[in-house]
């Protein structure tokens, strides 16, 4: 058996970083060898590698430094990169209102994150620019081979983790929901942690909250002319530390699964 790969954590005081500490931790291939602060290093972003596993594997397997996606771009990426490469979506705005967990903002002193403000308590944040909107509107101009309109709306909810997003966008004529599901079968055929649901079935929070699994469901509101694309993850699993250690299992030749199928 090869020798476990040495893992040095820099940053592992948040929640995102406790996680990867305990997947590391009991990975069958990964030695925790170091935990330590940030080192920034802005010199290198030019050669980082946007990495998507599900979208960019052949890229993230040669790269020397990659930068894993947020929690909300991956839960919004997923479902819409594999239906804008198809080409089957319209022109029109695409619009998406996602909920987290109050562990997405990170372990920080503030007040509208303590217990009391949260709890209770259902608020939008960050309107009409959040953080993530540039990566978002990046992957998605890449995907599509032109500029994509999208407005986004985060809210915050009163749990400690999970992501739900429902997306809105329009679909070019003749398109089909059969079709939809077709592109997103082909994308993610044998990827084992993209969970299709089907058309018209609503993830929930509950089935993926402490695992590295995007459940995704579709349905077509005929009324309105509207595509209604739907996803769940956890934001500190498949939307950070999880998919850390994906992207790790890929550059490093592991099973894909290693390590994140532990409860």
């Amino acid at each position: 058996m090869a020798s476990p790969v040495k893992v040095a954590v820099l940053g592992a005081s948040g929640y995102s970083g406790i996680e990867l500490l305990r997947l590391i931790l009991r990975h069958p291939n990964a030695e925790l060898v170091a935990v330590t602060y940030e080192h920034p290093a802005p010199e290198l972003l030019a050669e980082a590698v946007y990495a998507l596993p599900e979208v960019r594997a052949e890229d993230i397997k040669k790269a020397r430094l990659i930068a894993c996606p947020g929690c909300y771009p991956t839960s919004i990426l997923v479902p819409l990169i594999p239906l804008l490469k198809a080409g089957l979506l319209g022109d029109a705005p695409i619009s998406v209102s996602s909920m987290s967990g109050a562990s997405g903002a990170g372990r920080k002193e503030s007040v509208p994150l303590l217990f009391c403000e949260v709890q209770n308590s259902v608020r939008s944040y960050s309107v009409p620019k959040h953080r993530h909107l540039s990566e978002i509107g990046q992957e998605l101009e890449i995907a599509a081979g032109h500029p994509v309109k999208l407005t986004f709306v985060p809210h915050l909810v009163p749990t400690h983790s999970g992501i739900c997003t429902t997306i809105f966008a329009s679909v070019k004529p003749g398109v089909t929901l059969d079709q939809i599901g077709d592109a997103l079968r082909a994308a993610y055929a044998g990827q084992p942690f993209v969970r299709l649901l089907g058309p018209n079935q609503s993830p929930d929070t509950k089935n993926v909250v402490g695992t590295n699994f995007v459940d995704v469901g579709w349905a077509f509101d005929a009324r309105a002319g509207q595509l209604i694309l739907m996803s769940t993850e956890d934001n500190i699993g498949k939307g950070a530390s999880g998919q850390a250690v994906q992207n790790l299992n890929l550059i490093c030749g592991f099973p894909p699964t290693a390590g994140l199928l532990n409860i």
